[in-house]
């Protein structure tokens, strides 16, 4: 299964594009055990690692590629997975110009109503954020930076962007019941 979207960069060198991408399927454990890939342009990107939450059926991932070529280029998410069960993915992507140090991430997954995520980062650095949870549950309060909510089903994924801070920048929120839930933040140092 996949998804593509069009996405268009800067390009050159100091840019990074950020691919924030949510992976669900029916069966437990089976977005761990799959294949997931994510190319820009046809290039491929690189992972940040998976983060998964309760049972393993959903999975928030970042993936990278610095120095892109410029103009507009197609973003393609893939999973495959050995399992017989209903994939879906969601996925949002930002560009990011003077960044030349590998992305960092943070994550977290409990089973709460308040979602939260904190990177430790510095004053001049970017910190992209998703937080994705499963269910008909909805976000109460969320962070003003929001660039995207995607919503398959009952899976529910919002997208958000913000500058660090010194030493710590934090993404929280509300839901309006207690569900398990996923804060996955990408840093980007100058």
């Amino acid at each position: 299964s996949n998804t593509s979207w069009n996405h268009t960069s800067a390009g050159g060198t100091g840019t990074t594009v950020v691919v924030l991408v949510g992976w669900f399927c029916d069966a437990a454990g089976a977005v761990a055990a799959a294949t997931r890939t994510v190319t820009y342009g046809g290039a491929a990107m690189t992972s940040l690692g998976l983060q998964t939450c309760g049972d393993t059926r959903l999975g928030y991932e970042a993936f990278y590629l610095q120095t892109p070529d410029a103009g507009t280029k197609t973003v393609t998410a893939t999973i495959t997975a050995g399992a017989s069960c209903g994939l879906r993915i969601v996925g949002n992507s930002l560009s990011f110009n003077g960044t030349t140090v590998t992305p960092t991430k943070a994550s977290a997954s409990v089973n709460s109503s308040a979602p939260s995520v904190s990177v430790t980062s510095s004053a001049n650095s970017a910190v992209a954020c998703g937080f994705g949870c499963w269910g008909s549950t909805t976000y109460a309060t969320v962070p003003t930076t929001q660039v995207g909510t995607e919503i398959y089903n009952t899976l529910l994924c919002r997208w958000f962007y913000k500058l660090g801070v010194s030493p710590t920048t934090t993404f929280s929120g509300t839901m309006n019941a207690s569900v398990y839930w996923l804060a996955y933040a990408v840093l980007l140092e100058p």
